[in-house]
């Protein structure tokens, strides 16, 4: 146990470099779901801990829960430089929605006027996003009847900028490493 006078005069130093820095400073590098109280169990529901660490602006973790992440909403990442980062092994998120509501999982998507800004350099990666439906209080396989025209609310991850304003761009987006299920 230490206090915060403590925390910031400790030294970490990587192995094979010469670099020191305070433990507080590299613990700040980036944050994790779990830091903001994501569960993780598939019965909690850990939306609001995963929105709060995407609100930081930095690069958020995922490791894998047990079993999964339940999320009732689409998580909203506008900041550039921002990632978010599963297990290698797939860190599993299920969106769990009524039966009548369509919606993706993860947008991408430029702050709203008046902030006049390009979202940029945002990744995602390692993650199996499955869509499930609220079947009485209980997620289930069930899809949606999905008709041929396709539109964001079907996607299971939405990159959008603001078509009509330039300046409230999306651009240079990676998605590696993902799994979809049902969408």
């Amino acid at each position: 146990s230490y206090n915060d006078s403590t925390i910031n005069t400790l030294n970490f130093t990587q192995s094979g470099t010469t670099i020191s820095r305070t433990v507080a400073n590299k613990l700040q590098d980036f944050v994790s779901v779990k830091d903001f109280g994501a569960v993780g169990d598939g019965s909690t529901n850990d939306t609001a801990a995963f929105q709060a660490a995407i609100a930081t602006g930095k690069t958020v973790l995922v490791p894998k829960g047990n079993p999964y992440y339940k999320i009732t909403d689409t998580l909203t990442m506008s900041n550039s430089h921002q990632g978010l980062i599963g297990d290698k092994g797939l860190s599993e998120i299920w969106l769990v929605l009524a039966t009548n509501v369509n919606k993706p999982a993860i947008a991408v998507v430029a702050p709203t006027p008046p902030n006049n800004a390009t979202v940029e350099y945002v990744f995602i990666e390692n993650l199996y996003i499955k869509l499930k439906r609220d079947i009485n209080g209980t997620p289930t396989d069930k899809v949606p009847n999905y008709n041929h025209v396709l539109t964001e609310d079907l996607a299971g991850i939405v990159v959008s900028g603001n078509a009509s304003l330039r300046d409230h761009a999306v651009q240079n987006t990676r998605l590696e490493n993902i799994r979809l299920g049902n969408f």
